[in-house]
């Protein structure tokens, strides 16, 4: 293995002279990359749904398959809006819900012959104006608009209205608040839920323009007509076209332009909530917080090069390639076709930040080596064949601690890993290759400047930062046993907390207080039904087996369990159970007694009999054609982690009770709620599976590379440091393990054994020139101490720029992250030389030059 290591410096002290001797062709190739990676920019794609967290082969992601194929998409735009005059069923508010949904409904009328709009992906419109209200005539039933035409311009015709409304099912806080002043607009969407084969034919343009006919038989088309044998258990599922966060913004930016005209929000204050608006407003804060970050970043960069060389072509080389490897990355994502999930913008933070460390590195070792009096040249091979592989050698540790996420099973998190790892890569490549080249055209130090054998006193002034550096090189050194006991006494602590954490992810709750869409979420939650769902299906195995009133009264009670158990959070359960009671009543005069399911299978078969004809559409939207599944659909405010768990064990519960009354039927829940806890689940193993992936390959890794089995165990130790005080700190401020901070642990251990390598790999060579500990921490400390800091500093401070995020999540990943890179550099210039103090006794070492020791302790 020394033997390796050796081949290794040898190589990377080769390089620079290599690269200067075919500089034409290493320009060429470099401008022809960069140029092919641009042309892959426009081709990134980014997408932050729930179904991006599984795998298509997911038992869980294909229950909502199934699902989707019975009964269509569950991605409902809900605008809650609040009257202005206290009244969501006065005159004027009515005719702005009235032209709102008029408008969403007949926006075709206004589009030319053969366009297309955004608001395609409307299915159905429903309000307080045209809600389903079922009448009996003449022993048959009728479905008729709510209100319709009939818009109430007097106290007692609203009066009349509200009794109704409030004993019609389902209206209660889906159409209005308990006091009126609140409303809600329900519009359907075929968001994710459009099988492939339409998708081709609606791209292809033969659906661009419908006749009447037409449009009826794409209506049952996009309902999923349920004589499809493929949405029964056990059954091949179709395929769906996969909708991303840009698909989102044309469609939300053309209904909020339609519900922002001075006619209707003069009128009504609109709170939309949902997926869609959520995705707009994930698309919309990513590509600012995008910008914000990297010009953040990248402002940052200029600044520490600044103080550190005080040259301007440090600055624009720095620039150059952190900016070159930000761009081979993305284009590596456009050109592979690969969906990003909304925490690619940690990537592009993470490789602005990362990608600068090598090159600090390099510039840092080749201005100390010029300070000797060397030459351009000498110095570049010497500072390659010192940092070269120590660069090496982090790039690669911290691309493994990235790769070891794609063993994590979820989607999103795997992704990330892959290319964040494969951004560290390209950041080592273009700095190792290609900055001697860009030195060698402006160098930040003047190629003739130290040529002289004597240098003058001002070019002998050392940087505050080393003389700084120089007042704490001893501490480990003299202090070290009080030192390791410190800092394990401060380990033990935050062990402590570490049981504490809790596994949190919520859309409403990564959203920081006061934006927009955190406050409408909060009206729907306050003031309405909430936006959180859950579905049941419910398989009966045979045709006709719905029609069965045990199998009703069974689905009846599971409803019932769940209202009563989770009343606090549970705003209402629909199913067939409930048009059936409402149908049933409504063919007896309206007698409340009559709200029941009826027990003669034959009077239940007429009363769904009946309903069918009135409505086949609401139909259709709970139960298959031949009526062998049914849905269940749970509305509920948005839960917390507690909650979820709670309501997913209580449902599976009470399914397993009424399955042992009804052996033949198959109950699963599927929809946001489930889909939710799962990835709890997976988020929860993830960080047990990176953290332990992560610190066993690059702890062999350092064992092997650094050559001695001692150094790789001592690397290890400043390492586990702040990955223990990180997640101490999570337990005990009560921080939510999630899907931004469960990528923290695997950062944390990535970014820290960085420096620790840098500081262990100059220790090495000087310990195999001197052989005295001492004297080893204090060269490495000169040599490496000041880039150490400095490339901490720039990670510390550029995490800290998440604070300014409008999302929840990003703000505890970069205050973790920066924390952690704080520490790490503590336990690098502090812990580790007293650890190597304490492991390279003395006695150990051989014995050295006095007079070189003498020298040393003096200049000390």
């Amino acid at each position: 293995m020394k033997m390796l290591l050796k081949r290794i410096r040898l190589f990377f002290e080769v390089v620079p002279d290599a690269v200067r001797r075919h500089r034409k062709l290493m320009w060429i190739a470099f401008v022809l990359i960069t140029l092919g990676m641009i042309a892959g920019l426009p081709r990134v794609i980014v997408n932050s749904s729930m179904l991006s967290f599984f795998e298509k082969d997911e038992p869980i992601r294909q229950a909502y398959d199934r699902f989707r194929a019975q009964f269509g998409g569950d991605e409902v735009l809900y605008i809650v809006y609040e009257a202005k005059d206290g009244d969501v069923f006065s005159e004027r508010s009515l005719k702005a819900v009235k032209g709102i949904q008029e408008e969403l409904l007949n926006y075709r009328l206004t589009l030319k012959e053969g366009n297309v709009s955004p608001l395609d992906h409307i299915t159905d419109v429903t309000t307080l104006v045209n809600a389903s209200y079922l009448e009996a005539k003449e022993g048959a039933l009728i479905s008729r608009d709510f209100i319709g035409e009939n818009i109430p311009t007097n106290e007692s015709h609203r009066n009349k209205l509200k009794r109704l409304g409030i004993n019609e099912p389902n209206y209660l806080k889906i159409f209005f608040s308990e006091d009126y002043r609140f409303g809600g607009m329900v519009i359907e969407t075929d968001f994710n839920a459009i099988p492939i084969d339409m998708a081709d034919r609606q791209a292809s343009g033969q659906s661009d323009v419908l006749d009447d006919d037409d449009a009826v038989s794409l209506d049952e088309d996009m309902e999923f007509s349920n004589n499809s044998a493929s949405a029964n258990l056990g059954e091949p599922l179709p395929k769906f076209k996969e909708n991303v966060m840009q698909d989102y913004v044309p469609f939300m930016d053309s209904v909020l332009e339609i519900v922002q005209k001075p006619e209707y929000s003069d009128h009504l204050t609109f709170y939309p909530v949902g997926t869609p608006p959520f995705m707009h407003f994930a698309t919309k804060m990513i590509l600012e917080e995008m910008g914000m970050i990297a010009l953040g970043t990248l402002v940052l960069i200029s600044i520490v090069a600044l103080i550190l060389f005080r040259a301007l072509s440090a600055i624009v080389w720095l620039l150059g390639i952190v900016i070159t490897s930000l761009i081979w990355l993305m284009g590596t994502v456009g050109w592979s076709g690969i969906v990003m999930p909304d925490l690619i913008i940690i990537i592009v933070f993470f490789i602005l930040a990362v990608g600068v460390a090598d090159a600090i590195h390099i510039l840092s070792g080749y201005m100390f080596y010029r300070r000797q009096n060397m030459s351009h040249p000498e110095a570049l091979r010497c500072v390659f064949r010192k940092s070269g592989l120590a660069c090496f050698l982090t790039s690669v540790t911290t691309s493994i601690g990235f790769f070891s996420m794609i063993l994590v099973p979820i989607v999103s998190m795997q992704k990330i890993g892959l290319f964040a790892g494969l951004g560290v890569l390209y950041a080592f490549f273009v700095t190792i290759f290609f900055l001697p080249l860009m030195l060698d055209i402006w160098s930040p130090v003047s190629k003739k400047a130290f040529t002289s054998a004597k240098l003058s006193a001002s070019q002998l002034k050392l940087p505050i930062l080393q003389v700084l550096l120089r007042k704490i090189e001893t501490i480990g050194i003299q202090y070290s046993g009080r030192v390791i006991v410190l800092f394990t006494v401060i380990s033990v602590f935050f062990a402590f907390g570490i049981p504490k954490i809790k596994v949190e992810s919520s859309n409403i709750e990564i959203i920081r207080k006061g934006t927009p869409i955190r406050i409408a979420f909060n009206m729907a939650d306050r003031f309405m039904g909430g936006t959180d769902n859950l579905e049941i299906l419910v398989d009966t195995g045979k045709a006709d087996g719905l029609k069965d009133p045990q199998v009703l009264a069974l689905m009846d009670s599971l409803q019932h369990r769940i209202e009563t158990r989770f009343s606090d959070t549970i705003t209402n359960t629909t199913s067939l159970v409930d048009v059936t009671k409402n149908s049933y009543k409504a063919l007896n005069d309206g007698d409340p007694t009559y709200f029941v399911i009826p027990k003669d299978p034959r009077v239940l078969a007429q009363t769904l009999f009946l309903f069918n004809n009135a409505n086949q559409k609401d139909r259709r939207q709970l139960v298959s054609d031949d009526y062998r599944i049914a849905r269940i659909t749970v509305r509920a405010k948005s839960l917390n982690t507690i909650n979820t768990i709670e309501l997913m064990n209580a449902v599976d519960h009470f399914a397993a009770t009424l399955i042992d009354q009804y052996p033949d039927l198959k109950i699963t829940t599927t929809g946001q709620i489930p889909l939710r806890m799962k990835m709890f689940d997976y988020i929860s193993w993830s960080q047990l599976i990176s953290f332990g992936v992560t610190l066993s390959v690059i702890s062999l890794f350092l064992l092997v590379t650094l050559g001695s089995f001692k150094l790789g165990f001592i690397a290890i130790i400043p390492n586990l440091f702040p990955v223990v005080t990180v997640a101490g700190l999570m337990g005990y401020l009560g921080i939510p393990l999630d899907v931004h901070t469960v990528l923290v642990i695997p950062i944390v251990i990535g970014i820290s054994v960085d420096d620790t390598i840098h500081f262990l790999t100059h220790f090495r060579l000087e310990m195999e020139t001197h052989s005295n500990t001492r004297m080893a921490i204090i060269h490495t400390f000169r040599e490496v101490g000041q880039a150490i800091v400095f490339t901490s500093l720039v990670l510390s401070i550029g995490f800290f720029m998440f604070l300014a995020s409008k999302n929840q999540g990003f703000f505890y990943f970069g205050t973790l992250n920066a924390i952690a890179v704080s520490v790490a550099v503590i336990a690098d210039l502090i812990l580790l030389p007293a650890v190597l103090r304490s492991v390279y006794k003395p006695s150990t070492v051989h014995q050295v030059d006095k007079q070189e020791l003498l020298a040393v302790q003096e200049e000390v």
